[in-house]
């Protein structure tokens, strides 16, 4: 895991991978930079997990396109302030969540995904736009547990 790391973050932040690689391997010569990319266990790969994601980024990037002209109206002025509605939802993540807006709820009559201005407020710690904020300002349940 270490050596993965150090190496994925070399071309990021190579002082900081090299001085990791250097604390832990002081004796060797060679630099983080000279190494190869690990290679990857093929047993770690799940193609339904990757089909999966693929149709999650799939369908992230409907909703995406559907936000991007009420934001060039100033409509909304982020991805935060829009309700989505759309076909198919990918089940068993938190979709609203990974498209950054307020919710995604399923309407199965919609070729593409609608979009509408929240009328909910938004937390003043996180900024999402969530049903249990009362006032601009005030903390979502989840911001209080993590603050408590």
């Amino acid at each position: 895991m270490f050596h993965a790391l150090v190496r994925y973050a070399a071309p990021i932040i190579p002082f900081t991978a090299e001085e990791v690689w250097q604390a832990r391997y002081p004796s060797e010569d060679g630099s983080v930079h000279m190494l190869t990319w690990p290679e990857i266990d093929a047993n770690w790969r799940d193609e339904a997990l990757g089909e999966r994601w693929a149709a999650i980024r799939s369908s992230r990037d409907q909703v995406t396109q559907a936000i991007e002209p009420l934001r060039r109206e100033k409509v909304v002025r982020s991805s935060l302030e829009a309700d989505v509605r759309m076909a198919n939802v990918p089940a068993g993540v938190d979709f609203a969540e990974m498209c950054i807006v307020a919710s995604v709820t399923e309407d199965g009559s919609l070729a593409t995904p609608a979009v509408t201005p929240t009328s909910k407020h938004k937390c003043g710690r996180c900024w999402r736009h969530l049903p249990e904020v009362t006032v601009d300002g005030a903390l979502c349940d989840r911001c209080e547990d993590i603050l408590a």
